[in-house]
C-alpha cells in the first residue's frame, strides 16, 4: 500500500522552456528511506546527502544513499525496478560501465573497496580491496578507470596527486589530473571557479563550471580532444531546483545526450534533464 501512495505522487513534469529554444524536463521523487530516494542527513552540514548517483542507457535513474546501511535504489521514471540494501557496503559514488555498476568507499581507517554490482538487481559481483595504502583525499569515476586523488599522508595537503586504476582494480599509474585528462583541456581557467567534467557528447569533452562569486554562474562548456571550445553556455538560476550544500560532483551526469543534475525541492528530490543538441544549438 504504501508503495502504491509513493507511486502516486511521484510527478512528471513535461517539458518546460527556458528563454530562447531551452526546453528542460524534471522528474520529481520524494526522499523516502524505505520507498524513494535514499538518503543521510550531515549534520555539520544540515543538509541531505545522496552519495550516488547515475543514469543508464535506458534513461534508469540509480541512486545509492541510506543511513545506517547502503541502499541502492533504482528509478524507472515514476516506477521503483528495485531496492538493495547492504550491510557491508556504505553508500559511495556510482558509475555504469557497460553492463555493471561500480562503488568505491573507503573508511576512517583506511579501508578502501572497489565493487563491481549486477546492475540488474543490486547483487555483488565482485569486490577489490585495499587498492592503496596512500591517504585518499577524493575519487572519481573517469571513462573506464578509477582516478584516486591522495596525499603522501594526512598531514601533508600541499599537492595532491593523482592515481589510475583499471575497474578490476589493476593499478595503471599515475596520471595528470582527477579526471585523467591534462589540465590544459580545462576551460574554465579562472582558479576561483569550479570546473568539472560531466561526460562526453559527439566525441567531445562536457564541462560544468560555477564561479565562486555572489552570482553562482552555472555554464556548460562542449570542448574538443585539443582543448578547443567549441561552444558555452550559461544556465539560469536556479533552473534545478535548489543545490545541496557541498554541491557535490555526483550530482552532474552527461548520458545519452543529456545533462542529468540532481536537485532538491524541501522533502522532494529533482531530477532535470536538459538534452544537448538543444542545449549548444541555442543562442546565447
Amino acid at each position: 500500500m504504501k508503495v502504491m501512495f509513493y507511486s502516486i505522487i511521484f510527478c512528471l513534469v513535461a517539458f518546460h522552456a527556458f528563454s530562447q529554444p531551452l526546453l528542460k524536463k524534471q522528474i520529481f521523487i520524494p526522499f523516502n528511506n524505505d520507498t524513494g530516494v535514499p538518503f543521510s542527513v550531515d549534520e555539520e552540514l544540515n543538509d541531505m546527502v545522496v552519495s550516488g548517483f547515475d543514469v543508464d542507457s535506458k534513461g534508469n535513474y540509480y541512486f545509492f544513499g541510506g543511513n545506517k546501511a547502503g541502499c541502492l535504489a533504482v528509478f524507472n521514471i515514476t516506477t521503483q525496478k528495485f531496492r538493495k540494501v547492504y550491510t557491508d557496503v556504505p553508500a559511495s559514488s556510482l558509475f555504469i560501465f557497460r553492463d555493471s555498476l561500480y562503488t568505491f568507499f573507503k573508511n576512517d581507517g583506511g579501508e578502501n573497496k572497489l565493487i563491481k554490482i549486477d546492475i540488474a538487481n543490486g547483487t555483488i559481483l565482485k569486490k577489490y580491496p585495499n587498492l592503496t595504502d596512500k591517504y585518499i583525499h577524493t575519487t572519481q569515476f573517469a571513462d573506464s578507470t578509477l582516478i584516486i586523488g591522495y596525499y603522501g599522508n594526512q598531514n601533508d595537503s600541499l599537492k595532491e596527486k593523482y592515481a589510475s586504476y583499471s575497474l578490476t582494480g589493476k593499478y595503471l599509474g599515475e596520471t595528470v589530473s582527477l579526471y585523467h585528462i591534462p589540465l590544459s583541456i580545462f576551460p574554465d581557467k579562472n582558479t576561483q571557479s569550479f570546473c568539472e567534467l560531466v561526460g562526453f557528447y559527439n566525441g567531445n569533452y562536457v564541462f560544468w563550471s560555477i564561479t565562486n562569486s555572489k552570482f553562482n554562474l552555472e555554464r556548460l562548456w562542449l570542448v574538443n580532444k585539443e582543448g578547443a571550445i567549441l561552444a558555452t553556455v550559461n544556465l539560469p538560476g536556479d533552473f534545478a531546483g535548489d543545490a545541496y550544500a557541498d554541491n557535490p560532483r555526483e550530482n552532474r551526469k552527461v548520458r545519452n545526450g543529456i545533462f542529468y543534475i540532481m536537485g532538491k525541492k524541501g522533502k522532494t528530490c529533482v531530477i532535470t534533464e536538459i538534452p544537448l543538441a538543444t542545449l549548444f544549438n541555442r543562442k546565447n
